[in-house]
């Protein structure tokens, strides 16, 4: 009878027994191995050097990574080890989108090509510059990180990272949606912030009042319903290279957006729709994170005033005018009054 042997190296839920003597291959059953990894306990003190050292993996990409491996194992058993450390990288992802939805006016976004300044150049001086590096970096990856709207030959991978008050903060991903950055370290005040740490933290777990709920909830189940847009856009731009699926996203923002409701009753908050007004994207992000409160209007003059919209400037009061989009926050409305 063949002696049974175990791994000693990794110890995981997925039995990976073996015999002396004999090969087995278990390369299929790697993805399970790794997800199932257990991990010992991971002591709070030195959480930070743990992020540290899982960022310096070999890919100038590993943030984004791991933030979208910690969304792809949101609903994992386990809270010890790695997946303490995905469950701290899933309460900054719910910091940074609460940023966004509370506070839309202190986040601003600057779109970096990463390609080399010049690309025809032959000499290979420039083959260490870090834009182009990072492109090179993402090797087959790269379809992920362009606007695929574009005609094949004008696509260029870029990354829209954000920032808060002109604190870089992360950036974009088609992945995860977002992902914040290592080292930084933000002042504002706000429940997304842990005062502490200057990092993001679930706002869930501080005082929100019931319009941050409100836009909260209605920016969560924005990208809940529109997350499937973007999958449909970067498979266009994909195309057969390879298999692109995000659906994993759909369980986490499900799990968000039962908690904000959750907390909403809790404080006996009723919620009321608060649609967002947010700009700030570009495709393909826009189709996800952008929302406009334009309303149309009718044939009576609301601006006296030309707009990107087409409404007649000078109109004689009472005159009729082409129909124009007009930003609710721009009329002047009593104190209270509601958009139905």
């Amino acid at each position: 009878m063949a002696q049974e042997i175990k791994s000693l190296v990794v110890k995981s839920q997925e039995n990976v027994a073996g015999s002396v003597g004999n090969w087995t291959d278990i390369t299929d059953r790697m993805p399970n191995i790794i997800r199932t990894m257990v991990t010992g306990k991971m002591d709070e003190e030195n959480a930070h050097l743990v992020s540290a050292a899982l960022t310096g993996m070999p890919s100038v990409f590993a943030r984004a990574i791991l933030f979208k491996d910690a969304l792809d194992k949101s609903g994992a058993s386990s809270k010890e080890g790695l997946y303490e450390f995905y469950a701290n990288l899933i309460d900054e992802w719910r910091g940074i989108i609460s940023a966004i939805a509370i506070d839309p006016d202190r986040i601003s976004r600057k779109r970096v090509y990463l390609e080399y300044s010049a690309a025809d150049d032959t000499s290979m001086h420039n083959v260490f510059e870090p834009k182009g590096a990072f492109g090179s970096a993402l090797m087959e990856k790269k379809w992920l990180w362009v606007d695929s709207s574009l005609i094949e030959g004008e696509q260029r991978p870029f990354i829209d990272v954000l920032f808060l008050d002109k604190n870089l903060i992360g950036a974009a991903s088609p992945e995860s949606l977002f992902f914040t950055g290592v080292d930084y370290k933000v002042a504002h005040e706000g429940p997304y912030i842990d005062l502490k740490s200057g990092k993001f933290q679930d706002p869930l777990k501080a005082s929100l009042t019931k319009e941050d709920v409100e836009s909260l909830h209605f920016f969560v189940n924005q990208l809940k319903e529109n997350w499937s847009k973007l999958e449909e856009k970067l498979r266009s731009g994909v195309k057969d290279r390879f298999t692109v699926a995000i659906d994993y996203l759909d369980a986490p923002l499900q799990t968000f957006l039962d908690d904000i409701e959750a907390y909403a009753a809790s404080k006996s908050y009723d919620l009321a729709k608060r649609p967002l007004s947010i700009d700030t994207f570009e495709a393909p992000f826009d189709i996800v994170f952008n929302h406009s409160v334009l309303l149309g209007g009718g044939s009576q003059p609301m601006s006296s005033t030309s707009s990107a919209a087409g409404t007649a400037s000078g109109s004689a009061p009472g005159a009729a005018q082409s129909s124009g989009a007009y930003n609710p926050a721009d009329l002047l409305l009593p104190e209270g009054s509601e958009i139905l």
